[in-house]
């Protein structure tokens, strides 16, 4: 596992755990991460293209 960001199309940004990788039409990445929906704390793991993610650089 690797720390990365989920980034949507808007830009904004999601700390994120990247699991494994697979090929489909591209390169994607099953990551989990939480997002907040409306006040409250969603844990979303799903199947992302890899342009949406980011290594996350540092300690």
């Amino acid at each position: 596992m690797r720390h990365c960001w989920v980034v949507d199309p808007t830009g904004a940004r999601a700390p994120g755990l990247l699991v494994e990788w697979r090929r489909s039409q591209g390169w994607e990445g099953r990551v989990a991460y939480v997002v907040d929906d409306g006040g409250e704390a969603t844990l979303v793991e799903a199947w992302v293209p890899a342009e949406q993610l980011e290594r996350r650089r540092g300690p």
